[in-house]
């Protein structure tokens, strides 16, 4: 390849720490030392001037915007982040609301500001009671604590519009490639092993997904990445949309499972990635059973009763109609496909068989089975098991 164009882009949000280093020999005097503070002690010198929990709306902005890049795109260290080109616009229009709720968090912050950092002093006095020089370091801390105009031109959110930017030097092309493999190898491993600490099938579903998207995005950087997320879409593709975690089997768990196993696994994840195919089976999965019992219906035999009562040494059932000699038996399938079955009634009279005299008994019941005529095969219908 001869060259490679990127559509990269840049953004900056400056924020800032709770924690000061106290000054070492303001401290030392209060803690009535000389020379030197000792390597053990300077780790005290560190401390929160103003509440942290103060900045928590900030950096929640902050890992919007880097969760919504690391999701379409890969960070370069060398341009920035490359995001795929077809969605620069819809990126862009992500990040312009994003960069609005930052505007508008670090507004309460400074209106909050002063009378945060008054109850944080006023919260040590309390925890540092019957201290001897607990106004000394209070007024330590008091220094440290940064003035608004300060946080003001700290604070901040820049952007850059997304723009394409070409790369010929064929060293350079080079160098880029490899660069941006090797963290898109990292963004996705770093996923998948995320996604295996997770017992939701659901949650491994919408991961897999995710970084289908990912791959598919970027694919105009290689073609190898467009395979990688076909093959990932014909896994996600058999999943209806909306399951809940129990719907799922134990071999559509163990086929997500195994993908991630892929995926989380550096050396065959470099593999994937190169060569585009899955090394996973994408065999049939057994269907879940019905919820609800078949109906069966039981066709109700042609019963004849004998004229007269016939006597014998035990109720007995006599047995008669066609029989043909030239007929094979029927087998078990024969018997249980009753689509293939038609009911008639016995063309030839029935023959009774009187058995030996005995003691009166009950009349027995004489059962009639009608002949059986084959017809043409037919599709399985609704009782075809």
């Amino acid at each position: 390849m001869n060259k490679i164009i990127l559509c990269v882009m840049h953004f900056s949000i400056s924020l800032l720490s709770a924690s000061r280093m106290a000054d070492s020999q303001k401290v030392r005097s209060i803690l009535d030392l000389a020379g030197t503070l000792p390597e053990q002690l300077k780790a005290l010198l560190r401390q929160e001037v103003f509440p942290k929990a103060l900045l928590q709306p900030l950096g929640l902005v902050k890992s919007k915007v880097e969760t919504l890049l690391a999701r379409y795109g890969a960070k370069s260290d060398l341009f920035g982040w490359v995001i795929p080109a077809d969605r620069a616009d819809e990126i862009f229009a992500e990040l312009e609301k994003l960069r609005e709720e930052f505007i508008t968090a670090k507004a309460e912050f400074l209106a909050a500001y002063g009378a945060a950092c008054q109850k944080h002093l006023a919260d040590l006095a309390q925890k540092l009671a019957g201290f001897p020089h607990l106004a000394e370091f209070l007024d330590v801390v008091r220094d440290k604590q940064p003035r608004v105009s300060y946080l003001e031109r700290q604070i901040d959110f820049l952007l850059i519009r997304p723009r394409m930017v070409e790369v010929s030097d064929l060293v350079e092309v080079v160098l880029v490639q490899d660069d941006l493999h090797q963290r898109l190898s990292r963004d996705l491993l770093a996923r998948a092993q995320e996604l295996q600490t997770a017992n939701r099938p659901t949650t491994w579903l919408g991961g897999i997904g995710e970084l289908a998207t990912k791959l598919r995005g970027l694919g105009y950087l290689n073609a190898a990445y467009f395979r990688a997320a076909d093959s990932l879409d014909a896994v996600t593709v058999r999943f209806k949309p909306g399951r809940p975690n129990a719907a799922f089997s134990a071999a559509e768990r163990d086929l997500l499972l195994a993908v991630l196993g892929v995926l989380a696994d550096s050396k065959r994840l470099d593999q994937f990635l190169t060569s585009g195919q899955l090394p996973v089976m994408l065999g049939p999965i057994q269907a879940q059973p019905a919820l609800t019992a078949p109906v069966v219906v039981t066709p109700e035999p042609t019963v004849q009763l004998a004229p007269e009562p016939i006597p014998a040494p035990a109720p007995a059932v006599v047995v008669a109609g066609p029989v043909h000699q030239d007929e094979p038996a029927a087998d078990d399938e024969d018997i249980l496909d009753l689509q293939d079955v038609q009911v008639a009634p016995a063309p030839k009279p029935v023959v009774w068989v009187q058995a030996a005299p005995a003691a009166p008994t009950p009349a027995p019941t004489i059962i009639t089975i009608p002949e059986i005529t084959p017809e043409p095969a037919a599709s399985p219908g609704l009782f075809a098991w």
